[in-house]
């Protein structure tokens, strides 16, 4: 999430530069909120559904020692972590 966050940051920072008129419209105080609002939500949103899989990879096993616990990667054989893999290095490429 931290990278979408720096993206957003950087297209702000881009508007206020190169296009000093259009960031003055958007900075009117109802619509800033509107739109800080929008990106935010869009953030933990993309940010909640790239990590959503990791709950079906990964398993809380036990260890030896009573009250000791690890997280183990287990999948399962109907997921395919290649797919997933290359789609989540898709979506990084795009960012860059």
């Amino acid at each position: 999430m931290d990278v979408f966050t720096l993206v957003c940051i950087s297209i702000e920072r881009y508007l206020a530069i190169c296009r000093p008129l259009l960031i003055l419209k958007l900075q009117s105080i109802r619509f800033a909120n509107l739109l800080n609002t929008c990106i935010l939500l869009l953030i933990w949103s993309l940010g909640l559904l790239i990590a959503l899989p990791n709950l079906y990879m990964y398993n809380l096993c036990s260890l030896p020692k009573p009250g000791r616990f690890k997280c183990e990667k287990t999948v399962p054989q109907e997921f395919d972590e290649r797919f997933y893999m290359v789609a989540l290095d898709g979506m990084s490429k795009e960012k860059n």
